[in-house]
C-alpha cells in the first residue's frame, strides 16, 4: 500500500521566541505574552510580522485582568490592615464558628447516612 507524506499537520510548541532560532512552518512561540504560529520557515523575523506569523492567542485581555486582580488584592490587603483589632478578632471568631458548624453538619450528615441508609 503506498503512503503519502503529509508533512507537518499540527502545531509544534517551541517556547519563548528567540531571534536567533530557526522556526519551521507550524512552530509555535510565545512572544510578549501572546502565542504565534509560523506560516513558513523563518529565522530572525519578529512574530508580530503578519506575513510570517499568525497570532493564535492574544493574552492582552488576560494580562489586563490579572493586573486588575492583583491591584484589587493589594487594595483589599491594605484595607484589612486598617481594620481595628477588635473587629478583626470578631471576624476570626465568626470564621472559627463557621468551621465548627461545618464539622457538626458533616458529622450529623454522616450519622444520618449510617442510621438511615438508602
Amino acid at each position: 500500500m503506498p503512503t503519502t507524506n503529509l508533512g507537518r499537520v499540527g502545531f509544534v510548541p517551541k517556547g519563548l521566541y528567540s531571534e536567533t532560532a530557526t522556526y519551521k512552518r507550524l512552530d509555535c512561540v510565545v512572544y510578549n505574552g501572546n502565542t504565534y504560529a509560523a506560516l513558513k520557515d523563518t529565522t530572525g523575523i519578529n512574530p508580530e510580522n503578519t506575513s510570517t506569523w499568525q497570532m493564535l492567542v492574544d493574552n492582552s485581555d488576560a494580562t489586563e485582568a490579572l493586573n486588575n486582580a492583583r491591584n484589587a488584592l493589594n487594595r483589599a490587603n491594605e484595607a484589612s490592615n486598617s481594620i481595628p483589632t477588635e473587629i478583626q478578632n470578631e471576624i476570626a471568631k465568626l470564621t472559627d464558628n463557621n468551621a465548627d458548624m461545618a464539622e457538626v453538619i458533616s458529622a450529623r450528615t454522616t450519622a444520618d447516612e449510617t442510621a438511615y441508609p438508602t
